[in-house]
C-alpha cells in the first residue's frame, strides 16, 4: 500500500516540476517578447495603438510553446494545457505582484486569463498530434 502512495507522490512532484520549469520557461520568453515588442514600439517601427494588445498575444503565444513542451512530456494533453495556463497567468499575476509590493486587484484581466489558457489548450492539443489510426 505504501509503495503505490510514494509512487503517486513522486508522479504528482515530477508532473509539478514540469509544469513549473515550462511555466518559468514561458514567463522568461515572455518578457524576451515584451522587450522585443517595447523596442519596436518606442522606435516607432510598431504603431502605438498595440500597446493594449501586445501583452496578451504575448502571454498566448508563450502560453502556447509552455502548454505544448509540458504536454509532450507530461501526456494528457488537454487537462495538462489547462492547468499550464491557470499556472502560467497565477505566476504572471504574483510576478506584478512582486514589482508593485502589493495586489492590485485592477490588474487581474480577464483577457490575459483567457489567452493564457486558450494558448496553454491549444499548445496541449497541438502536442495531441493527430488520430493515430490502427492497420
Amino acid at each position: 500500500m505504501a509503495k503505490t502512495e510514494d509512487a503517486d507522490y513522486g508522479k504528482n512532484y515530477k508532473a509539478f516540476k514540469v509544469l513549473l520549469f515550462y511555466s518559468l520557461f514561458g514567463i522568461l520568453l515572455c518578457v524576451i517578447l515584451l522587450a522585443v515588442f517595447s523596442f519596436l514600439i518606442v522606435r516607432e517601427i510598431l504603431p502605438e495603438g498595440l500597446i493594449k494588445i501586445v501583452p496578451s498575444v504575448c502571454a498566448c503565444i508563450c502560453a502556447f510553446i509552455a502548454g505544448l513542451s509540458s504536454s509532450r512530456i507530461l501526456g494528457r494533453t488537454l487537462v495538462t494545457g489547462l492547468v499550464q495556463g491557470v499556472l502560467f497567468f497565477i505566476m504572471l499575476y504574483l510576478a506584478g505582484a512582486l514589482v508593485f509590493m502589493r495586489i492590485i486587484t485592477a490588474n487581474i484581466s480577464l483577457p490575459l486569463l483567457l489567452s493564457c489558457v486558450a494558448g496553454a489548450l491549444l499548445g496541449g492539443l497541438a502536442a495531441a498530434g493527430g488520430k493515430k489510426r490502427r492497420v
